[in-house]
């Protein structure tokens, strides 16, 4: 079957140009001659039967997703062993390209308001019943509108966690938690918050994050873990949110916050709590900060761990702590000196206006 430029798929979709092409299948952007606009579709070819269910299932999951930061899917057609997932064309730039026009990693400010910005869709996603899992966070994925907009996309890698093991099963090494790699139980909402959280760091420091995989078998071997302190690579990154960073991307999933909204929160308080890192003229700046250790302790003082230790430490999860005072602490002892002093200076008129009388 011809994909090429102006060709008609199905009688109605003219073929505008190639847009990507991965090993899940091939994308196109097309114009749709009887409702007048523009969509993406994504071809998969030549798949078995079970790749042809599943995408049944996984199309009709998406369809019911109504968020505007997420794409709309329309359709799935069929011809022979090719299949056609019709869905919005998002038109723009994804943010590892213009991480990469940058040249340097993008400041604490603007990637908390991405962060931000994008934490709905993916609660969204999570709270659907059953959840549906994105399972493939990362720049790539994650577009800027014209308009400024961010529109989370590729979902032909979604998945039901709480269903069959039989779904499109796919990743991207760097940004996939260790479960995911490593089949070692399902994914679920907190594998999405490894992603998120890796995707993040990559937009904070410019280099993608030590994988998932090389880490535990670096701390099997009594070595220091392999993913960089985000401060040593941005001195624009606090520690409070470099240790966020850190708690998202534990490689035990239960160490890792339980949510989406959860894992925004932490990252808000690790912000807000810093002093301002804008500059007087309202633009972000760079705080030079000095050098701090990697995350982890090292080797001499790092036994070795085993694969279920790392999968499932015998310790409980330590809560994050940061080490600056919280404004809400200071807020109290504000308070507390104010009520003393009002206090005295009632007594202080009471007794004069005795004293007079």
């Amino acid at each position: 079957m011809s994909l090429g430029v102006g060709s008609v798929l199905l009688g109605r979709y003219q073929i505008l140009r190639l847009i990507g092409q991965g090993g899940m299948g091939t994308v196109y952007a097309a114009f749709d001659q009887q409702l007048n606009h523009q969509v993406a579709i994504k071809y998969f070819r030549g798949q078995d039967a079970t790749f042809q269910s599943n995408l049944q299932r996984e199309a009709q999951i998406l369809a019911r997703l109504r968020h505007p930061s997420l794409p709309r899917v329309y359709d799935l057609q069929r011809v022979g062993d090719a299949a056609f997932l019709i869905m919005d064309l998002i038109e723009g730039e994804n943010l590892d390209t213009l991480l990469f026009q940058r040249g340097a990693a993008f400041e604490p400010d603007v990637v908390l308001a991405w962060a931000k910005a994008l934490a709905p869709a993916l609660s969204y996603l999570h709270y659907q019943t059953p959840p549906v899992i994105h399972r493939d966070i990362k720049p790539q994925n994650i577009i800027r509108t014209p308009d400024g907009q961010l529109i989370l996309v590729d979902f032909g890698l979604a998945k039901q966690w709480a269903s069959s093991n039989q779904s499109v099963v796919a990743y991207t090494l760097a940004y996939a938690a260790l479960e995911q790699i490593q089949a070692t139980s399902p994914v679920n909402q907190r594998s999405d918050v490894y992603s998120f959280a890796a995707t993040l760091y990559h937009l904070l420091t410019n280099c993608e994050p030590a994988d998932a995989l090389t880490r535990a078998s670096s701390l099997i071997n009594g070595q220091p873990d392999p993913l960089v302190n985000p401060v040593n690579l941005n001195p624009a990154v606090s520690p409070a949110m470099a240790a966020v960073l850190a708690q998202a991307m534990a490689l035990p999933a239960h160490e890792r916050p339980a949510s989406i909204d959860q894992f925004i929160q932490q990252l808000q308080q690790s912000f807000y709590n810093q002093p301002s890192l804008m500059s007087s003229a309202g633009q972000p700046t760079i705080v030079q900060r000095p050098a701090v250790a990697t995350i982890v302790l090292p080797t001499a003082t790092k036994p070795a761990l085993s694969a279920q230790q790392i999968l499932q430490p015998q310790v409980p999860p330590q809560q994050i702590t940061y080490q600056e005072k919280s404004e809400s602490s200071l807020n109290l002892e504000q308070l507390w000196t104010f009520l003393m002093v009002l206090l005295f200076l009632v007594g202080l008129m009471v007794w004069i206006t005795n004293a007079m009388n």
